[in-house]
């Protein structure tokens, strides 16, 4: 699957469950859990799943026992939840991943 990543940039390469029948060129969605995206404050060296973005942060809402975070990523809004306080700054640049598995592909 491949996801836009804003004006002038190549889509990112997804992997991810899901999306059986899905045609070239069709448009997919794609369905995460914000607890199963990793925040990463420095590029992992690991990318054994190729499903690591590079974002910056939009803001970030700490709810007691977690961190609600608010990412740019290619000009898409992802949100994510940290178990732990994490002090990010508006524009910081972060990296997000995730596992292939916690990825579903959904058709329209």
């Amino acid at each position: 699957m491949e996801i836009p990543m804003g004006e002038g940039q190549k889509p990112a390469q997804v992997q991810a469950i899901g999306g059986e029948g899905a045609k070239v060129g069709e448009d997919l969605f794609l369905s995460l859990r914000p607890e199963d995206i990793t925040l990463h404050l420095t590029q992992p060296k690991d990318t054994a799943n190729g499903n690591i973005f590079e974002g910056s942060v939009i803001d970030t809402i700490y709810l007691g026992s977690f961190l609600e975070c608010r990412i740019n990523v290619g000009g898409h809004e992802v949100g994510i939840q940290i178990d732990h306080f994490e002090h990010l700054e508006p524009g910081q640049k972060v990296f997000v991943s995730f596992v292939p598995d916690h990825g579903l592909c959904l058709t329209k």
